[in-house]
């Protein structure tokens, strides 16, 4: 995960105060540098104060001249980075999918007024097909005369995610 959808998990709070040493460490690699961000990255993540952690942080924000994603921003740049993890086969389609419903809708839903994920984030689809994983799981305990083996149907179903996830991005690819 890269420095931008790491301040975005930050956003949407899936990173701890550990995770903000991650983040420092991701920013140097990435060519972001100042001496907070220096100061952070070399603290221990077994051991070390988080009112500092959070100073320093904020301190490395101000340095480096970073803008922090707004609620809504932050949930498109989880959404297009796992959404692109899936077209790259970087992760298994329903991983991909799990973690927008978990990182995004667990942490965003609040601030929308549609009643899910997929009404909120043009998302119906993949977590129609997230759901459908679970149905397969408990419809193919044996093959039982089936047209398909439940081998075959999970491969659809990340077949269709795949389709989606192309889909979703070509809509709203903006890197």
């Amino acid at each position: 995960m890269q420095f931008k959808e790491m301040l975005a998990n930050l956003v949407l709070k899936n990173i701890s105060y550990a995770g903000m040493i991650d983040i420092a460490e991701q920013a140097l690699v990435e060519g972001y540098d100042s001496p907070h961000t220096r100061i952070l990255a070399g603290e221990d993540k077994e051991d070390f104060n988080t009112f500092e952690v959070h100073s320093y942080f904020q301190r490395m924000v101000q340095e480096l001249g970073i803008t922090l994603p707004d609620v809504e921003e932050a949930a498109r740049i989880l959404i297009r980075y796992w959404m692109w993890c899936i077209v790259e086969g970087n992760v298994e389609p329903k991983k991909g999918a799990q973690h927008i419903n978990i990182e995004v809708y667990s942490n965003v839903h609040c601030y929308r007024k549609e009643s899910y994920v997929g009404e909120a984030w043009d998302l119906g689809k993949t977590i129609g097909i997230l759901y459908d994983y679970d149905d397969v799981e408990d419809i193919y305990v044996g093959n039982h005369g089936r047209t398909i083996t439940k081998e075959q149907a999970l491969q659809q179903l990340d077949d269709e995610m795949r389709t989606e996830a192309r889909r979703y991005l070509e809509k709203y690819e903006t890197k």
